[in-house]
């Protein structure tokens, strides 16, 4: 069901803070900033004070000169800069200079526009990395309650918005801060009264402009929260694609798809809404100082005898720089808008790459094994295999204890098996032992060893966990394979295939190991992602395996199969075998059965089958719909097994 949540975070003003994180990814591309200023202060000037200047210049020299007794060659233009600058030209070296200008300002633009592009790749590259990086070293409490859909929608969309925004937001504000530079300048150079009578108008615009970014940030948000709702939804109707056909709610998922896409485009509508209506209300304004220039202006052009002498030129000048420069405050304003608009995306991405793992190994650990991602291979000890539970107890949430206690001596190449009903704490062991969690209280000890002495990297090297829903990568057979081990040589990789009884079906595949599996390879059957994920485990050869419930999706003829070539690896390693179907662990070392988090029964199949306690009722009760001679049959068989 779509559950469309509303926007909870507190609705502020544009925050440098918030920015202050994300600018230097910005700032560590500083070469490319330099390049980039340094063009726009080249375009910048053309168009704000060189090009208005020179027409000034010229319409100047025109109003002394008549065409018929002119010649063009020997018309010559005063030309006045900025900064007091005066030369005289020819008319064609006039043009010529003007030419050349147009073509220095091609080719600033030219270099403006591939540098912030560059500028925008090299940083959504930054951020992916960075992001993808902090996914790495999360704990798994972290998924346990962060949607996969907001996870995606942070490294995927906000990476994608707020580089563009790091790279054109911050290349169009210096191109907005130069611009309006050097009109100023241009214009208080040639008339400061008139630069400040057009001015008085600008007050307005600073007043309405905290006024709209305080409800364009609200508005932003709640539709940035509806977006990241959506993709939360879709990724689960896509997860659970076989179960909406199976169930044929289709048209009900349709319904759901329309409520929450609606929910989208009516956040960004009233978003747009707000934002569209800035740019025109900033273009009233400057058409209102267009008409008080032109008001004050015309009656004073040529005029001697006015309180402010004004000629064509200066007209002519001003017209077109009041258009301009409320023109630049738009395009700042518009500027802004973008900030406070991807303010919320830039949170959003920091707090993922800030977010600190709830297990993290000590300094010195890091110091002497290195991280996960950069580990020191050269230090890790060999495990043997010995595991110990001391006083081990654990939560998922505050006051909520689901292992109690726990006391569990594993010895080195021995197998046990944990047994009993759902919830009953047999998964979360093996997630303790795997160091996917760590004990509230208590400690967990590799061959005497206080796993937290160790890093994550070195007990996970050493330990295979086959989970029950088996994951397929896209890539060849070979690969699959070779996750477990990534420099398996083919031998090794065959080895494993042939061991857990998929090398026929591999190399009846046209191409073999190096077929392409996709989809999360949809083109296998549920007992072949098993193998497959067996495979994947037993390259490793390590030292500690993990099966949890892994030969539950697999057919009976391969599991007897499977089980066979388990024995033959797991001799001489640690072996821990979480079961539901109790027929395929009776010939473990020994078998615990575990009850809210407690052990209540330990021993070998047939004791704890002779003292007729709760592992024999739940045995027992697995033959129960079996007819009377199945029964027999299959619990003799085990009992061989057993013995």
């Amino acid at each position: 069901m779509a559950v469309l949540t509303e926007e909870r975070e507190p609705i502020k003003r544009l925050s440098v803070k918030s920015f202050s994180q994300i600018f230097k990814y910005a700032l560590r591309h500083w070469p490319y900033f330099i390049f980039v200023i340094l063009a726009m202060v080249v375009t910048s000037f053309y168009d704000a004070s060189f090009t208005p200047m020179m027409n000034k210049s010229l319409v100047k020299a025109l109003e002394g000169m008549t065409i018929a007794g002119n010649d063009l060659a020997s018309f010559n233009i005063n030309v006045e800069m900025i900064f007091g600058i005066n030369f005289d030209l020819r008319f064609y070296e006039f043009m010529g200079l003007f030419l050349f200008s147009m073509l220095v300002r091609c080719v600033s633009i030219f270099f403006t526009l591939y540098l912030a592009d560059l500028l925008s790749v090299q940083i959504m590259d930054d951020l992916r990395r960075e992001s993808f990086e902090k996914v790495q070293q999360l704990s798994f409490s972290y998924f346990d309650k962060t949607p996969t859909g907001w996870i995606l929608a942070r490294m995927q969309n906000d990476t994608s918005s707020v580089s563009d925004l790091l790279a054109w937001g911050l290349v169009r504000f210096f191109w907005t801060i130069f611009e309006i530079f050097f009109l100023l300048v241009t214009m208080f150079s040639t008339s400061w009264e008139l630069t400040l009578l057009i001015l008085t108008l600008s007050p307005v615009i600073m007043i309405a402009t905290p006024i709209f970014q305080h409800f364009l940030l609200k508005f932003h948000r709640i539709a940035r929260n509806a977006y990241s709702n959506y993709v939360r939804w879709l990724s689960e109707c896509i997860n659970g694609t076989s179960t909406i056909k199976t169930l044929g709610i289709e048209d009900n998922v349709y319904h759901e798809a329309s409520e929450v896409v609606d929910d989208i485009r009516k956040k960004l509508k009233r978003a747009m809404v707000l934002r569209s209506f800035f740019g025109p209300f900033v273009n009233l304004v400057s058409s209102l100082s267009i008409g008080l220039v032109i008001l004050i202006c015309y009656p004073n052009i040529n005029n001697p005898g006015a309180w402010l002498v004004v000629d064509s030129s200066l007209f002519v000048l001003f017209v077109s720089s009041v258009s301009e420069v409320y023109t630049q405050i738009s395009d700042f304003s518009e500027i802004y808008n973008e900030f406070v608009a991807n303010q919320a995306n830039a949170e959003k991405i920091m707090a993922l790459i800030n977010e600190v793992p709830e297990l993290e190994d000590r300094p010195d650990v890091i110091e002497k094994y290195g991280t996960l991602l950069n580990p020191k291979l050269e230090a890790y000890e060999p495990i043997e295999g010995d595991i110990e539970f001391k006083n081990v107890s654990f939560s998922y949430l505050p006051e909520i204890e689901v292992i109690h206690n726990l006391n569990l001596h594993i010895k080195k190449g021995t197998s046990l098996a944990i047994v009993g009903e759902t919830g009953s704490g047999k998964t979360t062991t093996a997630n303790l032992l795997c160091r996917f969690y760590e004990p509230s209280e208590g400690e967990v000890l590799i061959d005497g060893v206080n796993y937290k002495d160790r890093s994550v990297g070195w007990l996970r090297n050493s330990i295979s966990y086959v989970q029950q829903n088996p994951f397929i990568f896209t890539g060849t057979f070979r690969q699959n394979i070779a996750y477990g081990k990534i420099n398996a040589t083919d031998e090794e990789i065959k080895m494993a295939a042939h061991i857990v009884g998929i090398d026929k079906f591999i190399e009846e595949q046209k191409d073999g190991y190096d077929t392409v599996l996709s989809d999360g390879g949809n083109q296998l059957s549920l007992g072949q992602k098993q193998l497959i994920s067996f495979a994947r485990s037993i390259v490793r050869n390590p030292r500690i395996l993990i099966l949890d419930e892994a030969t539950s999706s697999i057919d009976t003829e391969s599991e007897a199969y499977v089980r066979g070539a388990i024995d033959k690896i797991l001799d001489g390693r640690t072996s821990i075998i979480i079961a539901h179907r109790l027929s395929t662990i009776v010939n473990c070392d020994r078998i615990i059965m575990m009850e809210n988090g407690v052990i209540i029964e330990d021993g070998t199949h047939r004791e704890l089958m002779a003292k007729k306690g709760r592992y024999f009722t739940l045995y027992m009760s697995q033959f129960q719909d079996l007819k009377i001679d199945t029964q027999i049959e299959t619990y003799e068989r085990e009992q061989k097994l057993a013995k």
